[in-house]
């Protein structure tokens, strides 16, 4: 059901490489309409024509105002938070092939402690983007930039000014927040706003049919739950995943059948109220593993996680990650390192439910374990 939306991004796409120019694209929806698995989906047809960055922007925190670039910067120079400064300065040079963009784009992760003004760093940023795009497009994706900070947009709005030569195509993702702030926002020359509307009743239906794979489903239920869903695809996920979490589907003879009239189920209001309810059908062990995850973000090592955990549930770690990730709401994620096993939330709304989930203390306890571990485990390496 998002034909004309990767239509939209594939133009965008097409007119940056053609014009060797920069051009941005916002994907505008609600959360869980499917912002991030339409960006994934463009992304994914690209493929290695291009050199892909992806960082997002964050709610909170200190230094945030250009992590998308920071964290985008890190993953394509393989910069990890263990690296030494000067082996990341080093990185950096052999990356862009310069040492004024590497020293001022180093001064932003704080490899340096060098100072610029605004001005040379939005400069830095540019000269670095273009260097990596002289040989193939870039395509840079900027996940929640209704929580950018003003001085990013203006970056966005300068780069679509000034890169010219090299084909740049920035993606965006964004709650409708950013047009309350910026009703102008993806209208103005350059740049475009797709706007992700729910999914009609025939394209849920699809997403039910493709989530059960060849195992059938009984018309009726089916309808069900396109109707509680209204037309937003996470929640259709995850109210399948709950149904069959508390035996209200089971399978019959290789097809899903209701336990009772389905007619009757009490569906939560919100995504946010269905992903509390599904996180509150975990076992308590299962949750005891989930929520320090959460701590960690939106990604999070197995082995963070078993230091975070009471000492007698740490072996059963793997264990409960798995189960886990058998109810659809963690998924393994690449490794960066070839010893180090990493998950990943299935959506970020899963990571702010279980987040949410937890007492302010038990949270605050939490934070505190997990950056001694990380202080500990960065000194060892």
């Amino acid at each position: 059901g998002r034909d004309a939306e990767l239509a939209a991004l594939r133009a965008v796409y097409a007119e940056a490489t053609a014009d060797l120019a920069c051009r941005v694209a916002t994907v505008v929806g609600d959360a869980g309409v499917g912002k991030s698995r339409l960006v994934r989906e463009f992304v994914d047809e690209i493929g290695e024509a291009a050199t892909q960055l992806r960082g997002r922007c964050l709610s909170y925190g200190e230094g945030i105002t250009f992590w998308p670039i920071i964290e985008a910067v890190r993953e394509v120079a393989r910069i990890e938070t263990d690296t030494p400064p000067a082996t990341g300065m080093a990185r950096l040079r052999s990356l862009f092939g310069s040492d004024e963009i590497a020293d001022r784009i180093g001064a932003l992760m704080g490899l340096s402690e060098r100072v610029f003004a605004l001005d040379e760093l939005q400069w830095g940023i540019r000269r670095g983007l273009e260097r990596l795009a002289v040989e193939r497009p870039v395509v840079w994706v900027i996940d929640d930039i209704h929580w950018a900070e003003p001085t990013m947009l203006d970056l966005l709005n300068h780069l679509v000014g000034a890169v010219r030569g090299v084909p740049l195509v920035v993606i965006c993702t964004s709650r409708h927040e950013l047009l309350d702030r910026h009703p102008e926002w993806g209208t103005e020359l350059d740049t475009t706003r797709v706007v992700l509307q729910p999914l009609d009743d025939g394209a849920a239906a699809t997403v039910v049919d493709n989530l059960l794979g060849s195992t059938g489903i009984a018309g009726h239920v089916r309808e069900r739950i396109v109707a509680a869903a209204e037309g937003n695809p996470l929640f259709v996920e995850q109210l399948l995943g709950m149904l069959i979490d508390t035996g209200q589907l089971r399978e019959v003879d290789g097809r899903w059948e209701p336990r009772e009239t389905i007619d009757e189920l009490a569906v939560p209001p919100t995504i946010h109220a269905l992903l509390a309810a599904r996180l509150d059908l975990l076992g308590r062990d299962e949750r005891a593993v989930v929520e320090p995850a959460a701590v960690i973000g939106l990604e999070f090592a197995v082995a963070a996680v078993t230091e975070l955990v009471a000492a007698p549930l740490a072996p059963a770690v793997p264990s409960h990650l798995s189960t886990i990730e058998r109810k659809q709401l963690i998924r393994p994620a690449p490794m960066s390192k070839p010893d180090e096993e990493l998950y990943r939330f299935h959506h970020i709304l899963i990571r702010d439910a279980a987040y949410g989930g937890l007492l302010k203390r038990a949270r605050a306890q939490l934070h505190e374990k997990f950056v001694a571990w990380a202080d500990r485990v960065n000194v060892e390496r």
